[in-house]
């Protein structure tokens, strides 16, 4: 459509030119006399034309190439500068202490053990599906992880051995499913995101299951996010993505862990109740095609 109406545009441009000019006197463009030249049904042309062009143009803005694309599909990863991992570690070193356990593996292996409590982020996921609604207007809707952490902890109070005491290795999930409305702002192929979501936060001891520590608490929220597309073509795109999840804080614990060691002590160590905030912000590249 709109290579048409910009062939239309030239066409009426030579018309008019040619006329004023007499440059095709006598042959397609016939000119009686230069006193004739300008035709007034000419002009209108021309800015019929022009109107019909800027008008596309505002309808389309410069993708319109994407004009008949409306769904999409894409796949986010990335990691979380945020969420409950470090707030674990902070009360494993409140309740357990700063230990060094004397060596990692069997008996005095070539391995020191690090300094525990330590805490371990690990790479996050997202998958979406999108709608454009309107030229600037789309919704999304998502599922994936919003934080992934293991905090361990090592406590060896009773023990009379280094290498002795009980390690609480706490493993954090939080996913997340949410509907966001998409404003596309248009300065730098960049939007704006918000929507609700729904998170399920599941703690428990990556060694052995805690009673009932793998039910997954259901918590309500809100989602904020910015992108910006590097690439922003037909087909396929790529944006730098930062999702900033509002979650209610969460309540976990007491984990406990009892074990009889080689001294003849009966060891037990717990982790008491305590509260951590959900709340996580994500930064990853996001990868997507669209149908």
């Amino acid at each position: 459509m709109k290579n048409a109406l910009l062939l239309a545009f030239l066409a009426v441009s030579i018309n008019i030119f040619a006329q004023s000019s007499g440059l095709f006197y006598g042959s397609y463009f016939p000119v009686a006399n230069s006193t004739q030249n300008f035709h007034p049904g000419l002009v209108q042309e021309y800015l019929t034309a022009t109107r019909l062009l800027a008008e596309q143009h505002s309808v389309l803005g410069d993708n319109y190439q994407i004009k008949d694309k409306k769904w999409s599909v894409s796949m986010f990863a990335g990691f979380s500068v945020m969420g409950p991992g470090q707030e674990i570690k902070d009360q494993m070193s409140l309740q357990f202490g700063d230990t060094r356990p004397a060596f990692d593996g069997w008996f005095f292996g070539s391995v020191p053990a690090a300094a525990h409590p330590q805490h371990t982020s690990y790479p996050i996921w997202n998958f979406e599906i999108g709608y454009r609604v309107f030229k600037k207007n789309s919704l999304s809707l998502n599922y994936g992880q919003l934080t992934n952490t293991l905090t361990e902890g090592h406590d060896h109070e009773d023990s009379l051995y280094a290498w002795e005491g009980n390690n609480l290795n706490l493993r954090s999930d939080l996913a997340a499913i949410s509907l966001l409305y998409i404003y596309d702002i248009g300065w730098i192929n960049d939007e704006l995101s918000i929507g609700p979501v729904i998170g399920f936060y599941k703690i428990y001891d990556s060694d052995v299951d805690n009673s009932g520590s793998n039910k997954a608490e259901i918590k309500p929220g809100v989602q904020l996010g910015y992108a910006i597309a590097f690439i922003h073509g037909r087909s396929f795109f790529l944006k730098l993505k930062a999702n900033y999840t509002w979650l209610p804080n969460a309540t976990i614990g007491p984990y406990s862990k009892q074990m009889a060691w080689t001294s003849g002590i009966n060891q037990t160590s717990v982790f008491e109740e305590t509260k951590v905030s959900l709340s996580t912000l994500g930064l990853g590249l996001s990868v997507g095609w669209r149908l």
